[in-house]
């Protein structure tokens, strides 16, 4: 569907990143309890190997659509999608792609299903959801030359890590870093999109995390496609893109206006991504 709403012809050198957390948890399961329950020598069907493979979508999705140039998967959990974002950039910048795909997926089963009620870093109310987005990346420069329409712009995607108790600082350190890099002052985010929202203890770090970054310009509108969809993980940060890509499109943007995304993992890693609206979207305004 990205590649079809694409206004220009995507080349056979376009290639695929795509976000995930370990691929199929339901594939790489099954497979292996079937391993335990074949009868030696373990007749396990080998049909079934492919989807256990973490890199088996943007496999599938490269050969399905004729794309030939960089396929990589990046498995970050949480931070997937705006690390799957950092790569393309670096990828694009280095001159080893004109034209990405980049994407987040995340499927709903009763293996992660479990692996999150065992865990207990969801909240017992909040939903588990599954979903995919997909967007299509290149420089800006090419995009104008070419008459092609500017859905947003990418300014920074910033990781890090930090020690146990250090969460809330370590976030905070990286929104600062980003914004500083973007040339965005705190006063121009317009909109957040945080990443733990329903994650128990998380969602409250990265809330202090957003205040003490934004400081006295407060905190803006949240803007969380989870409240539609659930808990999606590797897949949330995409999905909260597109969500602002499609809010801006229907009320517009204010001059100069950025967004931005978060996201933290229980293991320590933290990110955020900046990004800027269109300028030719503009919020319209009464002229009584």
């Amino acid at each position: 569907m990205a590649l079809a709403s694409y206004p220009g012809t995507v080349s056979p050198g376009a290639g695929v990143v795509m976000g995930t957390a370990t691929g199929s948890v339901r594939s790489s399961g099954e497979y292996s309890l079937r391993t335990l329950q074949a009868d030696r020598p373990y007749l396990v069907n080998p049909s079934l190997f492919p989807n256990t493979v973490m890199n088996c979508a943007a496999g599938q999705v490269a050969i399905r659509n004729g794309l030939h140039g960089v396929n990589a998967t990046v498995a970050g959990g949480a931070l997937a999608g705006i690390q799957a974002l950092r790569y393309a950039r670096n990828a694009i910048r280095q001159g080893q792609a004109a034209c990405l795909l980049v994407a987040g997926a995340e499927e709903l089963s009763a293996q992660s299903g479990w692996g999150w009620q065992r865990s207990g870093a969801l909240r017992p109310d909040f939903p588990l959801g599954e979903g995919a987005a997909a967007l299509v990346v290149e420089p800006e420069e090419r995009a104008r030359a070419e008459g092609r329409p500017i859905l947003a712009r990418v300014l920074a995607a910033e990781v890090g890590f930090a020690p146990r108790g250090r969460l809330t600082a370590a976030l905070a350190g990286c929104i600062r870093r980003a914004l500083e890099r973007s040339g965005v002052a705190p006063a121009d985010v317009r909109s957040v999109a945080p990443g733990a929202t329903g994650q128990v203890g998380a969602d409250r770090l990265e809330l202090r995390a957003l205040r003490a970054a934004l400081g006295a310009s407060g905190l803006p509108p949240a803007v969380d496609v989870r409240q539609a969809v659930g808990e999606t993980f590797s897949a949330t940060v995409p999905l909260q893109l597109a969500a602002l890509v499609e809010t801006w499109r229907q009320r517009g943007v204010h001059p100069g206006e950025a967004a931005l995304i978060t996201a933290l993992g229980h293991d320590g890693s933290v990110g955020c991504l900046v990004v800027r609206g269109p300028a030719d979207c503009a919020v319209r305004t009464d002229p009584r």
